[in-house]
């Protein structure tokens, strides 16, 4: 994994701190991207809902 740039994991993915990944996905939503995959436990789901709105 130390081989993956961590650049190319942040245009491919919604990671890190929640206010990063509320200022990424308002990019995304600007892409052609229509599905997102979600994954994670309950507390991650809800956190994530929290950024969605």
């Amino acid at each position: 994994m130390a081989a993956i740039p961590v650049s190319l994991i942040e245009k491919i993915a919604l990671v890190g701190p929640k206010e990063k990944i509320r200022d990424d996905l308002a990019a995304w939503r600007e892409s052609p991207v229509t599905t997102l995959l979600v994954d994670g436990t309950p507390e991650t789901l809800r956190a994530i809902a929290d950024v969605w709105e």
